[in-house]
This record gives C-alpha cells, structure tokens and sequence, in this order.
C-alpha cells in the first residue's frame, strides 16, 4: 500500500474526512497514478497537488470547514515518503513511577514498534532506537517526548517532525497493576508481555498486536489491516475488532471474549473452563475453534448469512443440533439450560465455521 493509500485511511480513521470523500481521494489517486508516468519528483508533486485539490473541492462541497483537514500536512506527509532515515542513535529515558504517585501509562507512537515488559523497578524506562533523517534533524531533536500528569505517564513521538525519524521503543514498567494502559500505533508492531492492569486499550493501522501474559479486567483491541495474537491472557472482558486482518486467540481464562473482522480468520485454540462466552464475528474469512481438550457442557449458535458460499462443520461432542433458517443450534451431551456451560456465538457470510 502507498504512502498516499495510507494516509487517506488514517485521515478516514481519525475523523477528518468521510467514507464517501476517502472514497473520492482514493478514485483521484487512482486517476492520477494511471496518467501520470513521470520522475518520482514529478509523481509526488503530482499526486500531492491532486489530493490537496481534491480535498479542498469536498470540502466545499460537504460544506466541511477547512480547520479539520491539514491539507498542507498531507503534503508533508506524501513528500517525507522520498526521504531517508540515515542517521541513528540510542537513547533512554527514564520516569519515576511509584505506585502512590503514578496509576497509568497512555503511549503513542508512529511508524515503529512498542515493546512492553515488566522489571522489579520502580521506574518506567524508556528505551529508543531512532532513526532519522540528517538532513531535516539534528540528535538534539526532542524525537521521544515524556512527561507525567495527574497520575499518568505519557511517552509519545511522531508528533511533530514524524515524517523524519522513526523510534522503535522498548518500555519497561514496574512489576504492579495500574488502572490503565492505553498504546496507539500507526506502521508498526506493538507488544504487550507479562503486564497487569483493571484496563488495557491498543489501537493501531497498518501493524501489528500481540499480547501474552496480560492480567486484566477488561481489554480492548483496534486494529486496521493488522494481525492480531492474544496468548494466555487473564481476566474478566475482552474485544478484538479488526478491518482486514486476521486474529488469534490461545490459552484464555477469560469470562467473556468478543472477536469481529470484516475481511481475515478467526481462530480460538486451548480454550480453558473459565472461559463462559466467545462471541465471534467475519464477513469475508473462517472461523476455527478448538475445543478438543474441553470438558464442560457447550451450547453454539452458528450463524452463516450465506449458507450458498459458507461451510459449517461441527465436533463429533455435539449430539444434538436445530437448524432454523440460517442458525444452527448446537448442544453438547450433559448440556442443561441455565447451569455452568460454555456459549459459542458464531457468524460468517463468507466463509467456514469449524467447531472442533
């Protein structure tokens, strides 16, 4: 996907255009590439000025005020993808963290990879690798950002100059729950590992997430065109929703987990007897579940919106199922209503659903 492709879909995410007018940006994307057959130098100059003036023709017509696109910052942006980060250093940062005096963390970061552990100090330890580009930054630059307000620590980069460097960033936090974590990415990987919290929220584009080790009441997971693995993770509540991209989930003591893609697989392996609902949702992709080592009683509601171009395919345990119309009822042996048993909701339209 361009730099071009990409940057619409932020804009489309954060709010500041439309579906219809990304839709409009990317058939004048379309149009230009397939006439414009110069120098890179004339394509992007060629390209940002169709975009910047499509933009400003939407506007108007949507009657949009002009203060919520940064028409000038997407040129920006198009031009940083001719620049090259040549220039890297290290650096760390480290922020006092004890438990009376800070109680979340929010990190935001941008065409790189977070990693998250846990260490036996009472410290948040910021650990980054830069890259950037000589020519428009010195190594004085502010390229990692940190400060701690009410109670929260915030490690951000990319917001000023982001288009220049990049900082892969290896976090370390004390070995305690904290009320939140919240991380945002955008081109990058993010991993959590070995963490506890009452919440946990990651949103990211174009990447990647994967959790393993989490203790937490309740999370959540937003992801565009990234894959997304969730290992062994405790807790009350968890969502998974992702456009485009396929999700994993293994090992879960969770009371409830909600999972939804439009166009990937969903697969939920080693599920323990904790486990009282998994809700499961894809448009364009199958679903697996595995329930071969499980032992308490199951109930499953299949739904498959197109029984034309979707397959269902269940376990030899169920030994009694009701079809009616495009859901099919699926009971365990020893299943009793309103007693201790597992709830499989699961849908497709185009696609396969395996309950093994």
């Amino acid at each position: 996907m361009t730099d071009e492709k990409k940057m619409i879909l932020s804009m489309l995410k954060d709010g500041k255009i439309s579906e219809d007018q990304a839709v409009k940006l990317l058939e004048a994307l379309g149009e230009n590439n397939n006439s414009e057959k110069s120098s890179m130098a004339s394509d992007d100059e060629s390209i940002v000025g169709k975009i910047a003036g499509t933009v400003e023709r939407i506007i108007k017509e949507a009657t949009i005020g002009i203060s919520k696109i940064n028409v000038e910052g997407i040129s920006e942006y198009l031009g940083s993808g001719i620049q090259k980060n040549t220039a890297r250093f290290e650096k760390v940062y480290s922020i006092p963290a004890l438990e009376s005096d800070v109680t979340s963390i929010s990190i935001k970061n941008k065409n790189c990879h977070v990693n998250i552990s846990v260490w036996n100090q009472p410290l948040i330890e910021c650990r980054a690798k830069i890259k950037y580009d000589e020519t428009m930054l010195a190594e004085s630059f502010d390229f990692v950002r940190t400060n701690k307000e009410n109670g929260i620590v915030f490690i951000k980069t990319g917001d000023e100059k982001g288009y220049a460097y990049m900082a892969d960033l290896e976090i370390y936090i004390p070995r305690r729950r904290f009320q939140s974590i919240v991380i945002s990415g955008l081109m990058g990987t993010i991993q959590v590992k070995d963490t506890i919290a009452d919440s946990l929220r990651v949103d990211t584009d174009n990447g990647s997430v994967f959790l393993k080790g989490i203790i937490v009441d309740d999370f959540g997971i937003n992801a565009i065109n990234s894959k997304v693995e969730v290992l062994d993770v405790a807790g009350k509540n968890g969502s998974i929703v992702t456009v485009n991209g396929a999700i994993a989930c293994s090992g879960l003591y969770l009371d409830e987990i909600k999972v939804a893609t439009t166009n990937g697989g969903i697969q939920v392996h080693d599920v323990t007897g904790a486990v009282k609902v998994i809700d499961t949702v894809t448009t364009n992709g199958s679903i697996n579940i595995d329930l071969i080592d499980y032992i308490k009683p199951v109930k499953a509601d299949i739904t498959n919106k197109n029984r034309y171009s979707s397959k269902v395919r269940l376990s030899n345990k169920f030994t009694n199922t009701i079809r009616q119309d495009s859901t099919i009822y699926a009971y365990t042996e020893h299943y009793v209503e309103n007693k201790d048993h597992l709830l499989i909701k699961a849908e497709t339209r185009n696609g396969s659903i395996v309950i093994d």
